[in-house]
């Protein structure tokens, strides 16, 4: 028991007095520590804050060339779009036209339209019988051509023109 009321009063180390000296520096050590800690996480956060800047430069870059990409695709669309509609129209008048014609076609092609025309501007008349000339053409009054023979090479060509 003895022991154990000794023991609680045991001192460990040098009972001395710590100096000034030992004391400031000491806590010059601590300020270097707690300086260097304030100056690496300064630095962290400065490098974390310039990461962050570069990431939404990154994606301010982005979004600009897919706007870009994005404003030219639609710029391509609109005209094509245009384009459409102006072949539309252009298909639109085209049909009409043939309409038109196909109309004027079946007037002027009716056969008393024919008669009019060859009887007023041509100064055609109706033959009589006297005026009527009769032809035989069960017979073959043509004769028939020969074609030229069109894939005559150039030296034949001159053959057959110098003899």
């Amino acid at each position: 028991m003895r022991d154990d009321k000794y023991n609680e009063y045991k001192v460990f180390g040098s009972s001395a007095v710590v100096t000034e000296r030992k004391i400031e520096k000491r806590e010059l050590e601590k300020n270097e520590k707690l300086e260097k800690a304030k100056k690496e996480r300064r630095l962290r956060e400065l490098t974390k804050q310039r990461q962050q800047k570069k990431n939404i430069m990154q994606i301010v870059a982005l979004v600009f060339v897919f706007g870009i990409i994005i404003i030219g695709r639609n710029a391509t669309i609109y005209s094509m779009q245009k384009q459409l509609v102006s072949i539309n129209s252009e298909i639109k008048e085209v049909k009409n036209d043939n309409e038109s014609l196909k109309i004027e076609l079946l007037k002027v092609s009716s056969l008393e339209n024919i008669k009019n025309y060859a009887e007023k501007k041509l100064k055609m008349v109706n033959p009589d019988k006297s005026t009527i000339i009769r032809h035989d053409i069960s017979k073959n009054n043509f004769t028939e051509q020969t074609e030229p023979n069109i894939n005559k090479t150039l030296l034949s060509k001159i053959k057959d023109a110098l003899f």
